[in-house]
């Protein structure tokens, strides 16, 4: 099982063989939070083969409040050949990010026969969460770190968590139109952004008191 904290802007769990080695085709996924909560979490699971990074699909949970289950399962996925599972819980606006609270776990097991799908639970809405098809990529870690975004790329989306201890940095660099932003990120905070016009060759920089960084990129058609 992998776990790791919800909070905003996003949370990320990767789930998988280590050494890569062994296939996982199902995981659950699954939310603990405060009984009352009224945070509600968009969730999106992406699948990654030896090839590549391919979105299975994503879903909009429903708040605890006074009524749901606190600790509950909120889906299921599907997909045969998948080496690592990437799980991104992100609280949909608008929500306090000081009651955005829990856990996020992870857990999955390997089944022949299976075909390839995700279904929603607890009262979670299965959502279109474009790109849908194809493969992609996407970088995500604890950390500082850089990413290069390979040329034709269109970036779809940057994050960052900045620890307790300090700010953190986001850069981003291209080759052609020189630093085009450095993005400072608070102590303790979050920041997301998703470019409309960013697209590679490119280099994303993440410096400073790094608690976790995302990225996610496509080709352009």
């Amino acid at each position: 099982m992998a776990e790791t904290v919800l909070r905003a802007p996003f949370a990320l769990c990767r789930y998988g063989d280590n050494l890569g080695r062994r296939s996982i085709s199902a995981i659950s996924v699954a939310i603990s939070e405060p009984a009352r909560s009224t945070v509600r979490y968009r969730v999106r699971v992406d699948a990654v083969f030896s090839g590549g990074i391919a979105r299975v699909g994503q879903i909009a949970t429903v708040a605890p409040n006074s009524e749901g289950i606190p600790s509950r399962v909120v889906l299921i996925a599907c997909v045969p050949g998948v080496l690592e599972w990437l799980v991104k819980a992100t609280p949909i606006r608008p929500y306090d990010a000081s009651v955005v609270a829990g856990t996020l776990k992870v857990d999955g097991w390997d089944e022949s026969g299976t075909s390839a799908g995700i279904t929603p639970l607890d009262g979670s809405i299965l959502e279109a969460g474009g790109p849908d098809a194809g493969i992609y990529n996407e970088d995500g870690g604890l950390g500082v770190g850089v990413v290069q975004i390979p040329a034709g790329a269109r970036v779809d989306e940057i994050s960052a968590l900045a620890n307790s201890v300090g700010n953190a940095t986001i850069a981003i660099l291209s080759p052609d139109l020189g630093a085009l932003s450095t993005i400072t990120v608070p102590t303790n905070s979050g920041f997301t952004t998703a470019p409309k016009n960013l697209i590679g060759p490119a280099t994303i920089t993440f410096a400073g008191n790094v608690l976790s960084r995302f990225v996610s990129w496509r080709e352009v058609a």
